[in-house]
């Protein structure tokens, strides 16, 4: 079940764990609901399909959804995302790897720093945003500006930079990819401005896209490997109704240095 079919990433997910699932006999069912739907209305065509495992690879479908399913006798398990309601999660550490770029950023010197977000309420974004901002504040950084709320888009990115490039921040950290790349456009091509040598920008997921000559893009790499086997090893015992269905897994991620962050200009770093 996803409502972000279009997402590089979320596509890199389905891939692997559609492969996984047909290699051990497994034939999964796409659901691909539409923006702004919360997937409550999905509980009767889950019954129509007698579908028994659901598996939620959006932030987007609303949680009070996913309770539903498991009250009425379904395993649940999420992809970057946690609640606390009886079903089994996986999700890249968060925490961790935005105090990572908060560090990142400290080490190159600079002292005012923005964050811009995806869709306001999102669990994946607010934890980024929340882990980013009390690093920066521990460092004595200045955290000049907060933008975002919009879509996980290249369209959002763009708009998202230009609203907080007023408050003067010498790097931005982007909740994902899409934005960063958005952004860069934006900062390149409309505002003149030069990445990274007049502001450095850090996205997070590691996409394809975001090596390619030209964009060369410093992110947060997510493990999909480790996240879509860790689903697996969840769904694996969901099926064969063994402790652990209900566990929640945490993935580490790693800082992956390209060419949009630098060293301050004036700074000895």
């Amino acid at each position: 079940m996803t409502a972000d079919i279009l997402s590089p990433f979320y596509l890199d997910l389905l891939n692997q764990l559609s492969v996984k699932m047909q290699k051990n006999g497994l034939h999964p069912l796409l659901f691909n609901l539409p923006a702004g739907a919360d997937g409550a209305d999905q509980l009767d065509v889950l019954r129509q399909y007698n579908v028994r495992n659901v598996i939620v690879i959006s932030g987007r479908i609303a949680s009070s959804a996913v309770a539903k399913w498991a009250e009425d006798g379904r395993s649940v398990i999420l992809i970057n995302r946690k609640m606390d309601a009886n079903v089994g999660s996986v999700r890249s550490d968060n925490t961790a790897s935005s105090k990572l770029v908060a560090d990142h950023f400290n080490d190159l010197g600079m002292k005012r720093v923005a964050f811009i977000g995806g869709p306001t309420g999102t669990p994946t974004s607010m934890e980024r945003e929340a882990a980013f901002t009390q690093r920066v504040a521990e460092l004595g950084m200045t955290l000049c500006a907060i933008g975002g709320g919009q879509e996980y888009s290249h369209e959002a990115g763009v708009e998202a930079v230009k609203s907080v490039i007023g408050k003067e921040p010498e790097a931005i950290f982007f909740a994902n990819d899409r934005l960063a790349i958005g952004g860069m456009f934006a900062l390149r091509g409309e505002l003149s401005l030069r990445v990274p040598d007049d502001i450095s920008i850090v996205g997070f997921d590691d996409i394809d896209m975001a090596a390619w000559t030209g964009i060369e893009l410093t992110t947060v790499r997510q493990d999909v490997t480790a996240i879509t086997d860790a689903a697996m090893t969840l769904l694996e015992a969901a099926i064969l109704g063994q402790p652990g269905a209900t566990d929640s897994v945490e993935i580490p991620c790693a800082l992956i240095e390209r060419k949009t962050t630098r060293a301050r200009r004036n700074s000895p770093a």
